[in-house]
């Protein structure tokens, strides 16, 4: 029920069932290790809505369970650095944020290189760059996330790292004054967010539809805003 509300972009409800699945583990006595993915989803599920000291206490917990384990759970670990990064993100700090997520992708790239999770790390990955103002890194990130972009919509249809990872290319080649890219940028997140609201709408998952309108609706804003230059050859105005 949690993964379901989760996916439904409700964070609020899936921090409930996260929560009471991980008190019905505690009452059962279920064995240490099927607690770390559990304690991660509720970490996720509270950065989700603010509640970053109970994230860090679960993420703490699920640490302390994996370093007694015997044999290197490289899955699990991934996963706790990445929702760690995405606290330290939160609360602004992104050279902690950037080696978290760094060691997410790295450990998701030994586990299944270019799947769904990696290419995720790698997008939190591009994040950081952006607020960094490293352009360079983004773009580079961003085009090892791309090379994968067949795969991914194969794998999950409507997983937005797509959208995301073509967001963070936009920020940074409009700080970098090259509008033409901004606007193939734009252009490209829209048909994505088009595909996505296609498949949101054939599941009745109203929530998401809205948040994608939205987002297509932001889109043609910055699009139609959008500066333009004088051609000298006609001198008129063409869109850049």
């Amino acid at each position: 029920m949690g993964l379901m509300y989760d996916q439904k972009g409700d964070g609020r409800l899936a921090l409930k069932y996260f929560q009471e699945g991980l008190e019905i583990q505690t009452k059962s006595k279920a064995p240490y290790l099927s607690r770390v993915a559990l304690l991660t989803n509720v970490a996720n599920a509270c950065v989700d809505v603010g509640k970053l000291d109970v994230a860090l206490n679960a993420l703490d917990e699920a640490e302390e369970i994996l370093t007694k384990q015997r044999f290197p759970q490289l899955y699990l670990t991934a996963y706790l650095n990445d929702t760690r990064g995405k606290l330290y993100f939160q609360q602004g700090n992104m050279d902690k944020a950037g080696e978290m997520f760094e060691k997410a992708a790295m450990g998701r790239e030994d586990v299944a290189s270019g799947k769904t999770k990696n290419v995720e790390s790698l997008v939190h990955l591009m994040k950081v760059a952006v607020k960094k103002g490293d352009t360079s890194q983004c773009i580079k990130t961003g085009k090892s996330v791309l090379s994968y972009s067949d795969d991914l919509i194969k794998q999950r249809p409507q997983n937005n790292v797509l959208t995301e990872c073509y967001n963070c290319l936009a920020k940074v080649y409009e700080a970098m004054g090259d509008h033409a890219k901004v606007r193939d940028t734009l252009t490209k997140i829209k048909t994505e967010l088009l595909r996505l609201e296609h498949l949101y709408t054939c599941d009745c998952n109203e929530g998401q539809v809205v948040k994608i309108r939205k987002q297509l609706t932001d889109i043609e804003c910055k699009q139609k805003a959008m500066p333009h230059t004088l051609d000298k050859v006609t001198n008129t105005k063409t869109v850049i």
